[in-house]
């Protein structure tokens, strides 16, 4: 990711769009372009129903490709997932691996652009 270094993601499918946390973006405040600002956001997941009445969008470079991502507060996950040994600064969602065109291989538990046919995990 650039100036940023290797920061790891969660592929969610299921998610329409990508996030990124509000903490992580707080901390690189002065290094980050904020692109729009976003009125009013509803998600829904497993466990948890929320909603936000106002957040921004910036861009990143992302496996060198820009990406907007969403700033929300996902702290809870990161502690999730940081207990199980990974840090996370955000979520990839379906937007960006349709945009990018990215293949996921569920038997194999990987994901691919079709021209490279190398797995990233």
């Amino acid at each position: 990711m650039g100036f940023y270094g290797i920061k790891y993601f969660l592929i969610d499918t299921g998610s329409s769009f990508s996030i990124i946390d509000s903490e992580w973006v707080h901390e690189h405040e002065g290094l980050i372009e904020f692109v729009r600002k976003i009125d009013y956001i509803r998600l829904q997941s497993f466990s948890e129903r929320t909603s936000s009445d106002a957040t921004y969008a910036i861009r990143l470079l992302v496996n060198g490709v820009q990406q907007e991502f969403v700033i929300l507060d996902i702290k809870s996950l990161r502690e999730k997932i940081i207990r199980a040994g990974y840090d996370i600064i955000g979520i990839i969602g379906s937007d960006f691996l349709a945009q990018n065109k990215y293949i996921i291989d569920y038997n194999k538990r990987c994901i691919y652009k079709p021209s490279t046919q190398q797995t990233e995990k």
